[in-house]
């Protein structure tokens, strides 16, 4: 058996490595050509920055790439095995089929292993410091500072009415938010407004410079006094400096999307709250469809007649665009609040193991 398992090992291994060059290759030339061509021919940046934007970016693909590689290799590696016979033969000496892919569950993971690191330990920098690049070569704000708007809604504890709003136009240095607007609400009436050039994070406390404050008679809602003052401190949290420092969810590794998950909590917004404990659940599955793979292709490449490349490639990609498709279908379904996190982000794998499972029942009773 160990004979056998080395052998079929090595049948896996070649087109795995095939795979993963020719989607990861393939995945960073066309999702990065454009950015890069704009870049060098209308912001005049150099083939060796270009050329540095472009290898950051492939560890993003190098992840998504994993698991159909995987695919690839077990749908050409038993199909090439079936055509010859060969998996025939290892039947005849009662081999059941469960014990002929195990190097295929094997490979899936170790594959599966790669990928959460690769997730967490290097896309997550890689891409940062793409995108850092990026933003200098189109000479806007890093990507680290929010260059957009900045809401922060505060809701009182019980009824959840509004108890106030945090507006800041944009962030563009350390501790420091500029033109913003703090709305205060009592009963859900307005009855303060103040206005800042800009507001600096002091530890504990916000200093707003250059600000006008208005305070509002909730029974008329006229102004009933009006202040402009030069500097003024406010008790506000820290939360939409937090805020500013907004990265796209495959720009944090796990522990950064926690993080900023309890910062959103603070902020009351229910869809970003759906949205990025979807992202968690589908960052902590993402790995795990390496897994599913292995089983699910493995099994589909069981054939007495074989299955040829062309075949096994097109059953690839059409494999793959379908879980693709079926993983944002649920995430958004998810992030709508329709389907729990959870479920959004793991029941795409589900769906893996439960046609693998199928199949190999179907394979084990009519295979001969």
């Amino acid at each position: 058996m160990k004979q056998v398992d080395r052998y079929l090992g090595q049948e896996l291994i070649g087109p795995w490595g095939l795979g993963l060059g020719l989607f990861a290759g393939l995945g960073v030339t066309v999702g990065s050509l454009g950015e890069l061509t704009y870049l060098v021919s209308e912001r005049d940046i150099s083939l060796a920055t270009a050329g540095q934007i472009y290898l950051l970016r492939l560890p993003e693909f190098v992840a998504y790439a994993l698991p159909i590689s995987v695919l690839l290799a077990c749908l050409m590696a038993y199909g090439r095995l079936g055509h010859d016979s060969e998996l025939l033969a290892l039947r005849s000496i009662g081999l059941p089929v469960w014990r002929l892919i195990l190097p295929a569950i094997a490979l899936g993971s170790l594959v599966t292993g790669i990928a959460f690191v690769f997730n967490e330990a290097i896309v997550p920098k890689a891409n940062q410091q793409a995108s850092k690049l990026s933003a200098i070569a189109n000479e806007t704000p890093p990507t680290f500072f929010q260059s957009s708007t900045i809401f922060y809604p505060q809701y009182t504890p019980a009824e959840r009415d509004l108890a106030s709003f945090f507006y800041a136009e944009q962030s563009t240095m350390p501790n420091r938010l500029d033109d913003v607007l703090w709305l205060r609400y009592q009963a859900r009436k307005l009855t303060r407004i103040t206005t800042a050039k800009t507001a600096i994070w002091q530890q504990d406390h916000w200093l707003f410079r250059q600000g006008r404050e208005l305070i509002i008679a909730p029974e008329t809602g006229l102004i009933a006094a009006e202040n402009s003052f030069m500097e003024g401190a406010y008790s506000l949290p820290r939360t939409p400096l937090l805020l500013a420092d907004f990265r796209e969810p495959f720009e944090m590794s796990l522990v950064e999307l926690q993080q900023y998950l309890t910062i959103l909590q603070a902020t009351g917004d229910q869809q970003k709250l759906r949205t990025f404990r979807v992202r968690i659940q589908q960052k902590l599955a993402f790995p795990f469809v390496c897994l599913g793979f292995s089983f699910l292709g493995s099994i589909l490449g069981f054939s007495p007649t074989g299955t040829g490349r062309a075949r096994s490639f097109s059953l690839c990609v059409a494999l793959s665009f379908g879980y693709y498709f079926v993983s944002f279908f649920l995430g958004g379904l998810g992030s709508a609040g329709v389907l729990s996190p959870l479920l959004a982000g793991w029941l795409p794998n589900c769906m893996l193991a439960i046609a693998g499972a199928r199949f190999l029942r179907i394979c084990d009773r009519n295979y001969p």
